[in-house]
């Protein structure tokens, strides 16, 4: 909500750049533009490491279920 404030009033470069140190590193450019059907969609041909890397992104940042949910059946479980 806060970096949605900032890069439509403020776009002070300080808590933008504090919130993207946050938030983490993506799992590849463009990430938090795209929208859940297409993340899960580019999840079904995707490397092990980087499900498994979409997975803890989403599970420490965005927690959306469904992104998880899609990550988790592509992981064997151990």
């Amino acid at each position: 909500m806060i970096e949605g404030y900032e890069r439509a009033h403020a776009r002070r470069k300080g808590v933008l750049q504090a919130i993207q140190r946050l938030r983490g590193s993506e799992p590849w450019d463009g990430y938090d533009a795209m929208g859940t059907a297409e993340i899960t969609a580019r999840l079904q041909d995707a490397p092990s490491g980087v499900v498994r890397q979409v997975m803890e992104y989403e599970q420490h940042h965005r927690q959306r279920q469904d992104v998880i949910s899609a990550a988790e059946r592509r992981i064997p479980s151990s």
